[in-house]
Order: C-alpha cells, then structure tokens, then sequence
C-alpha cells in the first residue's frame, strides 16, 4: 500500500525442550516461513483426522450402548410382566384351594 500502514505478522513458537522461553518471528514469506506454515497445515490436519476418528469411535460406541440399554429395557419389561402373570395365577390358585380345616359342602 502506498502511503499506507502494511500489517505484519509474526509466527510464535512454542519453546523446545532445553529452550523455557517462546520464540516469536516476523512472517515475511521466506522459504523458512512457507516450511513453517507447511508443518503447522499438516499438524493441523493430522489433528483433525485424529479427533474425527475419535468422535466417529465414540459415535458407534455410544450407539452400541445404547442398544443395550434398550435389550435391557425390554428384558425388564419382560420379567416385569412375567411377575405380574405370576402373582395374578399364584391369587387364583390361593383363592380356589380350600384351606386346611374347613369343608366344602
């Protein structure tokens, strides 16, 4: 820009294992800043690969358990209604059984 103020921009990193201090470097377009920037595409593009097998892992994982909640569901449903036949037939039975003592005429 002529007469302008031009924007610059600066690349941080993060510091190295025997380095504790950050290094800040200004973007200027040298081959060293387009290897930088490379990287950092690829990094992040690994990083998105990464989480996306993740979530589609925990997707299948959930929809696996959720399956089995709804077999238990029904399993309870069942054993619920098996409860109920039960104690209606156990009343019935308890009804039509005379007790010890008593005569029929």
């Amino acid at each position: 820009k002529k007469g302008g103020k031009q924007s610059k921009y600066y690349l941080s990193f993060e510091p190295e294992a025997d380095d504790m201090e950050e290094r800040v470097k200004e973007l200027v377009g040298d081959q060293e800043d387009i290897n930088t920037l490379y990287e950092m595409v690829r990094e992040a593009l690994g990083d998105t690969v990464h989480l996306k097998d993740e979530l589609a892992a925990e997707r299948d994982q959930r929809a696996r358990s959720q399956q089995g909640l709804e077999r238990l569901e029904r399993q309870v449903n069942t054993m619920q209604a098996l409860l109920r036949d039960a104690a209606a037939l156990s009343t019935l039975v308890h009804q039509a059984t005379p007790t010890p003592g008593t005569a029929e005429s």
